[in-house]
C-alpha cells in the first residue's frame, strides 16, 4: 500500500440517521423518506438536502463533544456502525479512484500518469476506512466546483453491497469530472454543430482537446487552426499507443492486419485508405464487442452496467407496486439532472 490516511476519524455516538424526507407531512401522518440517494450539485434537490444533512452531521459531532465544520471540506465520509456509533472522516480518509487507462499494457505500482491517460472512472474506494456490509454510509465529495452526495442508510432489507456502492460513487465522480462534456452532448443545438463539423467526444480526445472544439463551436468561431493543432498532436508515437490499446481487445485483435494497414495509411497521410480500411470494419467490431460484452459486464457490474453518462447509479428499489423491478438503473432528467434515489414509507410520531 503506497498511501495512508491523513489522520484519525472523529468518533461519534448514537448517530440515528435514517434518510431524508421526500414530502411534508402533518403530525401523525405518513411521509416518504429517501433512504438511499446519489446526486450531484447539478441537481436542484442537492441544495435542498445538503444544508440539513451538513447540520445533522455537525450536530452529532457536537453531541459527542467534538466541534467540526464540513462546509469547506473536499471529502466527508460518515460510516455508521450497527450499534449507531460512527466514524466521521473529514479530508482524512485515503481515497482510491479506480480508473480505466488509455495506456496499453501492465502498469507497476508507483507509475506516474496524467489526466490525459484516463479513459474512464469506474469506482471510488476508501480502502483504509473500515466499511462493512452491515454499515450505513454517507459521502459528500467535491470535484472542481461541483459536489456529489451519496448515502445508503437503510439495512432493514439486508446488507449493503459495498462494491455496488463504490461503483455508484465512481459514477458520481465521473459525472462531475466530465460534466461539461455531458452538457455539450445533451445540448442539442451545440451537439448538432459538433456533428456537422465532423466531431464527436471520442475517447482519445476527451481530456481537454474535445472541450476546446466545443467551446469554439459554441462561440461560432472557425475551427481550422484548432483542428490543425489537434491533428499535429497525433504523431506516430500516439498512434502506436492507440493501436496497442486496441490490440488488447479480442475483437480488435481479430482485425489486426486490417487495422495495422489503416494505421500505416494514417501515418502516410492517405485518408482514403484509412476510411476504406476502417469504416468497413467498425460495424463488425462493435457488434462482436457488444455480444461478447453482455455476459461479462452483467457478471462484473450486476444488472446495470454503468457505461454511459446517463446511467448514474445501480440501486435496489423497494416499491409498494408488485410490478416494480427490484433492480433499477436511474437516468438523470435532461432538465434537472435528477439522479437515483430509494425511498420508503414511514409514519411520523404522533
Amino acid at each position: 500500500m503506497l498511501a495512508g490516511n491523513l489522520g484519525e476519524p472523529i468518533r461519534l455516538k448514537d448517530v440515528q440517521l435514517v434518510g431524508v424526507s421526500v414530502t411534508a407531512s402533518q403530525r401523525g401522518g405518513q411521509v416518504s423518506v429517501y433512504t438511499k440517494m446519489a446526486l450531484t450539485s447539478d441537481d436542484a434537490m442537492f441544495y435542498k438536502i445538503i444544508g440539513g444533512m451538513s447540520g445533522a452531521i455537525q450536530g452529532f459531532a457536537q453531541v459527542s463533544g467534538v466541534g467540526v465544520s464540513i462546509e469547506r471540506a473536499s471529502t466527508v465520509l460518515l460510516v455508521i456502525k450497527p450499534d449507531a456509533s460512527a466514524e466521521l472522516w473529514v479530508d482524512k480518509a485515503a481515497m482510491v479512484v479506480h480508473q480505466r487507462l488509455k495506456r496499453p499494457g501492465a502498469m507497476p505500482g508507483g507509475t506516474v500518469f496524467f489526466e490525459s491517460d484516463v479513459a474512464d472512472v469506474l469506482a471510488v474506494e476508501f480502502p483504509l476506512a473500515e466499511i462493512a456490509p452491515q454499515d450505513r454510509i454517507l459521502l459528500i465529495l467535491r470535484e472542481g466546483w461541483r459536489f456529489a452526495l451519496y448515502f445508503d442508510l437503510d439495512r432493514s432489507n439486508g446488507d449493503m453491497d459495498v462494491s455496488a456502492a463504490q461503483r455508484t460513487m465512481g459514477a458520481l465522480l465521473r459525472q462531475m469530472k466530465y460534466a461539461d462534456l455531458y452538457a455539450a452532448v445533451a445540448n442539442n443545438p451545440l451537439f448538432d454543430k459538433i456533428v456537422s463539423a465532423g466531431w464527436f467526444p471520442f475517447l482519445e480526445v476527451m481530456s481537454g482537446e474535445f472541450q476546446m472544439q466545443t467551446r469554439m463551436l459554441d462561440a461560432d468561431l472557425f475551427l481550422e487552426q484548432a483542428e490543425a493543432t489537434l491533428f499535429s498532436k497525433f504523431d506516430d508515437a500516439r498512434i502506436e499507443r492507440m493501436f496497442e490499446r486496441w490490440m488488447q481487445r479480442v475483437h480488435f485483435r481479430k482485425k489486426e492486419v486490417i487495422m495495422r494497414s489503416a494505421v500505416n495509411a494514417f501515418k502516410a497521410r492517405d485518408p482514403v485508405s484509412v476510411f476504406k480500411n476502417t469504416l468497413t470494419e467498425i460495424e463488425g467490431i462493435m457488434a462482436e464487442a457488444y455480444h461478447r460484452g453482455q455476459a461479462s459486464t452483467r457478471e462484473e457490474f450486476g444488472p446495470c452496467y454503468i457505461n454511459t453518462s446517463l446511467i448514474i447509479a445501480t440501486t435496489q428499489v423497494r416499491s409498494s407496486s408488485p410490478t416494480q423491478s427490484s433492480h433499477s438503473c436511474v437516468k438523470p432528467s435532461r432538465r434537472t439532472g435528477r439522479n437515483s434515489a430509494t425511498r420508503s414509507q414511514t409514519t411520523s410520531a404522533s
